[in-house]
């Protein structure tokens, strides 16, 4: 036998720390998630958007069931790719002849006899980046509860709304600089904003620019600001993955003290020298001339 109860010893312990023993109690499990208390949420700012969130959640929810996945993007190709290999989606990628338009495929898990949401719910969060481009349709095979089959499609005419921020058209002031500057046609060459996409396996590359000349040559260019020998290792890799291309690297720099890059390599240090990169496109052009002659 005790000599006190346990209502007597929680009194003891709630006076010694001049609380109340309900208030000890509910804070003796606060750090479990199950335990918190919710005491204010943020509210939207207007009805709508709230509405807005549930709609796409309920798109979501819909693509936990998904089998496959089929993007089709134009505009904002490369930001659609870029949360492809971030959601470590499995993908394959290909360009319909003649045009600019690709085609995503998403794969869904090897096994169909284990199915599993996990790979639903990556699925899922392909919506909210979507719905930030344009320029791009979507289509989904999806499962049903019952065993049978159904097929979703969305597009930006559906008029879902999603909360993040539309993607810039430049990934720095300096290709945003340098494409004004160039402007669509100089000397023969044509500029497109990363009118490129390479794959090959689960390796896909998106260059920042694409020149073609009017006799139909073409050259990548890719431009790296800040760089470490790491990121240049990496970028040779990325480039000899590739070597049925002609690129061109811009790299801010003062000297590249590297041979073994697989590109023509151009410096600059604070703005890239249009010149320079004609110089460049020219002597890659003559190049590839005399490479097929021979």
């Amino acid at each position: 036998m005790f000599d006190a109860t346990e209502q007597s010893v929680k009194d003891t312990i709630a006076a010694a720390r001049g609380t109340s023993w309900p208030t000890i109690e509910s804070d003796l499990y606060a750090d479990v998630l199950d335990r918190q208390r919710l005491l204010a949420f943020q509210v939207p700012d207007a009805s709508n958007l709230l509405l807005s969130r549930y709609n796409v959640a309920q798109l979501q929810a819909c693509l936990y069931r998904a089998r496959g996945m089929t993007i089709t993007a134009t505009t904002d190709f490369k930001t659609v790719i870029r949360h492809v290999k971030l959601l470590h989606l499995l993908h394959e990628i290909r360009r319909t002849e003649g045009t600019d338009e690709y085609t995503i495929e998403l794969t869904g898990p090897a096994s169909q006899i284990l199915s599993t949401r996990r790979y639903g719910v990556q699925f899922a969060r392909m919506i909210p980046p979507l719905l930030a481009c344009s320029g791009w349709r979507m289509r989904a095979e999806l499962g049903t509860p019952w065993g049978g089959s159904a097929t979703l499609s969305l597009s930006p005419e559906d008029g879902f709304v999603g909360h993040l921020a539309t993607p810039a058209e430049f990934d720095s002031s300096v290709e945003a600089h340098f494409a004004k500057s160039f402007s669509e046609r100089r000397d023969g060459w044509q500029l497109i904003h990363e009118g490129a996409i390479l794959q090959k396996h689960q390796r896909t590359f998106v260059p920042d620019s694409l020149f073609r000349h009017d006799d139909g040559t073409e050259v990548l260019m890719e431009i790296v600001g800040y760089w470490t020998p790491e990121y240049l290792e990496s970028k040779r890799e990325t480039l000899r993955a590739f070597p049925e291309h002609q690129f061109l690297l811009a790299v801010q720099a003062d000297s590249l003290r590297t041979t073994e890059l697989p590109a023509h390599v151009v410096s600059y240090k604070t703005a890239i020298k249009v010149p320079k990169i004609v110089a460049a496109l020219e002597a890659m052009r003559i190049n590839a001339q005399n490479k097929r002659a021979e």
